[in-house]
Order: structure tokens, then C-alpha cells, then sequence
């Protein structure tokens, strides 16, 4: 029989967005009301990364605990599945008794597995399934009258612009992820514990918000990208390419272009802010919020033109850091001392990563952890714990390649050799780059060491001789079309 006094767990997954962006973490433009009282009241990660920042291996990290090299996944595959024999979070709470139930973007592959879930309702923005079917959202507008609109904003997936939604707010895929999460909390199992997994996919490109989500910030002053020391010498050869795909060359001197995707982008995670309030809401007056735990994340973050550069996939603190919130029941606080001498805490001193949700999870649940997990339980570190989660972690995509003590992050590119090295602590946005002054070489030594020790044990030909090395360009600096990127479907 589940055990009906186990905690509840609620999840909020966000769709590339930047650490930094909340007004929790002293952001002076952004307005997360309802988020900052996840990790006000809790415990934030300023220091939490995705080991491969980019959507499907950062989700089956997630999912599973494992890195990028356990999962076999460095970069972006679509048609890769979880691996087999391992288990999955969700499946390890099913077995326990909770009722468990994800609604949003799951990116997975096939597109219709549950992953362990009871129930998933999805939402994969414009894709249809490998069977040409169409995701649950997208049949929930057809039933609406409203599938012609879906995509009539004219901004591809994955392309770079801003529009206003053509779908009206009460349809819009934020809010659809929030009313149904609300529905689930309202229709659960009272004699079961949930896990509740809402997944947004904004702010992910393309920018389309709400206007009245946009008005919020439409006149509003922006604070522009910083360009670091190094980015003109030093612009890895990913990001070349991205320019030329996106045309972005165009944008640099153009007087609105970078400041109103910079609004729009702020729009759309004020909007996930208000449903996660909503959804907070109906936590409360579901008489579920004593016993509840509350985390948000997302998968990877965006570079949002610092240092001339956007999206991800790049080792950079834009790009693969990533939120990292854990907010306990206030009965568990009060029932724990450490818990409540230490929290509520911006931790800046732990290096943690998105490998380390399903075992805090399972400690949570008091589920046993399998033992050859990457990722380790962060309840420690709500109890004042000093001691190290990890020493390292390195990060991932392609050729571009990264690896960070929590206070130190340097970044190698195994197309080019290029190299930097930043202080977090002193340079949150990178904009110094110490690789090569002389007071800072223990520290670039040391980190080199690391990544290459690691990537040595997995047999990465970049590992060579107790030296990283250069093995030639894999993105080719060339314009290319957007082919799939554009709207195939959903004309007006």
C-alpha cells in the first residue's frame, strides 16, 4: 500500500532560460514574483549547470541522473531513446505508490513514451510524432476551433525574432501547461502522494508572448548584452555559424532588434511566472501546500547576445547554466533544525547539476537511491552542509567543451583550441577572460587537468598523451536555410 504520508513533489521545468533572470538573483528588469517565492523560501543554486546544454540530453539527464556520457548523448539527437535498463525518475516514484503525471514539452523519443509516468499530456510545440500524429496541445487547439493559429505568428522553431502570440492568452501553450496542472491537483488521488511535472516550453525561441505580457516591459529601458575582453579575438566557431544561419549580422547596429527580443524574452517568463502562481494557488487551496516540495529548473540557458553570441550549447555561464530551486514544506523546516537555521540561502559555494534532481527526489520520497547515479542528493545542502557535491563538473556539446569547480569555469573548443577561463565569483557574466595571465595558471592547469582526465576515461579522442587536442572543425561556417525550421502547418 503507498504510504499516503510521503511528501508530494511538484516540479516546474522551464525551456531555456538563463539563470540569472529572476528578480530573486538581483535581475533589474525581469518581475518573477511567484518563482522568487520558491527559492526565497528555500534554497537557490547560483552555481547550477546542464552537463550538455541543449534540450534532449539535458532532459534525459534530468530524467535519469546520468550525464551526457552515460547516456551516450554529447549533443542534440532526436531519435535517440532513454537508455535501456536504467531506471527513470518518474518510474521509481511510480513503483512507490505515487500517482505521477507530467504536462508540457517532454522531447523525448518515441514522442509518446510516458517515461515512467502515469499520464503525460504533451506539448512539442510544432512537431508532429514520428507517426505524423499531433502532440496533445496541438489537438487541444484543433478542439478549440484554433490549430490554424498556432504557428501564424510566422517565427520558425528554434528561429531567432519576436512576435505577439496569434493564439489568445487562454489558449496559449503557457497557459495550457499551468490549467492543466491546476486540473491534475484538483482531480488527483487524495490516498496517493503525487509527482507533479508541469514543463514549460518558453522562453525558448522563437519570442512569442502575450500582449499584455509584453506591455509590461514594451517601454521599458533594457539592459543591453556585455561584450567580454575576449569575444572578438575569441568567438568560437559554433557561434560563426549560427550568425550566418540566422543572419544575425544585420542586428548588432539595428536599434531595436536586440532590445525588444531582449523584452520579449522577459515577457514570456513573466507569463510562466503568473501560471506558476496560479498553480501554487491552487496548491494552497487544495490544502496540499504543508506537504509539498517544490523544485524549478530548466534544461540549458541562453547566451541572449552576450558577448555577440545567442542561444546554447556553448560552455559559457549563459548558456549551460541553469535555475536550480529546492523549496521544502514549511512543516519540514520547522520539524528540522538545520533546515531552518539555514534556509532561506542563495547558495553560491556548490557546484550541482541537473544530474542531481532525481536522487534529491528519491531522498525526498525516502526511495533508495540506485547507486551508480552521476548525481547526488542536494538535502545536505538545505541542512547547512559544506561538504563538496562534486568537485567538477564538466560540460558538453560537440567540440565545445567546459568543466567548472562551482567557482572557476574554463571552456576549451576542440575544433579551434580555444580557451578561456572565468571567476564566478568575481566576474558572474564572464566578461574577463584569465586564461592567459600569469596569477591565474595554477588554476587554468588545474581545470585543463580535469577535463581532460575525464574525457580521457571516456575515451574522447580529444584526450591525447595527458594533452587536449585539436581534432578539426565540425560546424561549417556557411549560410544554410531554415528547411525544418519553418512553418510547414498551421497557416492562417
Amino acid at each position: 500500500m503507498p504510504d499516503s504520508s510521503q511528501p508530494n513533489i511538484l516540479v516546474f521545468c522551464l525551456d531555456q532560460i538563463r539563470q540569472d533572470w529572476f528578480s530573486l538573483h538581483g535581475h533589474p528588469f525581469v518581475r518573477t514574483p511567484h518563482i522568487d517565492t520558491i527559492g526565497g523560501a528555500g534554497i537557490s543554486f547560483d552555481r547550477a549547470v546542464s552537463q550538455c546544454p541543449t534540450c534532449i540530453p539535458a532532459r534525459q539527464s534530468l530524467m535519469t541522473g546520468l550525464d551526457p556520457w552515460s547516456i551516450n548523448m554529447t549533443r542534440n539527437i532526436g531519435k535517440q531513446t532513454f537508455p535501456e535498463g536504467r531506471p527513470k525518475l518518474a518510474e521509481l516514484l511510480s513503483d512507490a505508490g505515487y500517482q505521477t503525471y507530467a504536462v508540457g514539452k517532454m522531447h523525448c523519443y518515441p514522442s509518446r513514451d510516458r517515461l515512467g509516468f502515469d499520464d503525460i499530456e504533451n506539448d512539442e510545440e510544432y512537431r508532429l510524432d514520428e507517426n505524423g500524429k499531433p502532440h496533445d496541445y496541438e489537438q487541444y487547439l484543433r478542439d478549440q476551433g484554433l490549430a490554424h493559429r498556432m504557428s501564424s505568428h510566422g517565427v520558425g522553431p528554434n528561429q531567432y525574432g519576436w512576435r505577439l502570440d496569434s493564439v489568445p492568452e487562454e489558449h496559449s501553450p503557457t497557459h495550457w501547461v499551468g490549467d492543466r496542472a491546476c486540473r491534475f491537483l484538483e482531480r488527483r488521488d487524495p490516498t496517493r502522494p503525487f509527482f507533479l511535472y508541469a514543463s514549460f516550453r518558453q522562453p525558448h525561441p522563437p519570442f512569442v508572448m502575450q500582449p499584455a505580457f509584453w506591455e509590461m516591459y514594451r517601454d521599458k529601458e533594457v539592459p543591453m548584452p556585455v561584450y567580454g575582453d575576449w569575444c572578438e579575438e575569441k568567438q568560437p566557431i559554433h557561434w560563426q555559424s549560427l550568425h550566418q544561419k540566422h543572419r544575425t549580422h544585420l542586428w548588432w547596429d539595428h536599434p531595436h532588434e536586440i532590445p525588444d527580443n531582449i523584452r520579449a524574452y522577459a515577457a514570456m517568463i513573466s507569463h510562466i511566472d503568473a501560471m506558476i502562481g496560479m498553480v501554487l494557488g491552487q496548491l494552497k487551496e487544495s490544502g496540499l501546500a504543508n506537504n509539498t516540495w517544490i523544485l524549478l529548473t530548466g534544461d540549458h540557458g541562453e547566451m541572449l547576445f552576450d558577448h555577440k553570441g545567442f542561444a546554447k550549447a556553448t560552455p559559457f555561464r549563459g548558456s549551460a547554466g541553469v535555475p536550480f530551486m529546492i523549496r521544502p514544506p514549511v512543516r519540514d523546516v520547522i520539524q528540522n533544525e538545520g533546515m531552518e537555521r539555514t534556509l532561506p540561502c542563495i547558495n553560491r559555494s556548490h557546484a550541482v547539476s541537473l544530474t542531481d534532481l532525481m536522487p534529491t527526489l528519491l531522498d525526498i520520497a525516502n526511495i533508495e537511491i540506485p547507486a551508480d547515479l552521476d548525481g547526488k542528493s542536494l538535502l545536505p545542502c538545505l541542512e547547512g552542509s559544506e561538504a563538496v557535491v562534486h568537485e567538477t563538473l564538466p560540460t558538453v556539446f560537440n567540440d565545445n567543451y567546459g568543466i567548472t569547480d562551482g567557482k572557476y569555469n574554463y571552456c576549451w573548443f576542440g575544433d579551434n583550441g580555444l580557451e578561456m577561463l572565468f571567476d564566478h565569483d568575481e566576474d558572474p557574466r564572464e566578461e574577463r577572460d584569465l586564461s592567459e595571465l600569469p596569477e591565474y595558471q595554477e588554476h587554468r592547469t588545474r581545470l585543463r587537468k580535469a577535463l581532460h582526465d575525464h574525457l580521457a576515461a571516456q575515451g574522447d579522442p580529444r584526450a591525447q598523451e595527458g594533452e587536449l587536442v585539436v581534432t578539426g572543425q565540425t560546424f561549417p561556417v556557411k549560410h544554410s536555410n531554415l528547411k525544418d525550421k519553418a512553418m510547414h502547418r498551421g497557416r492562417c
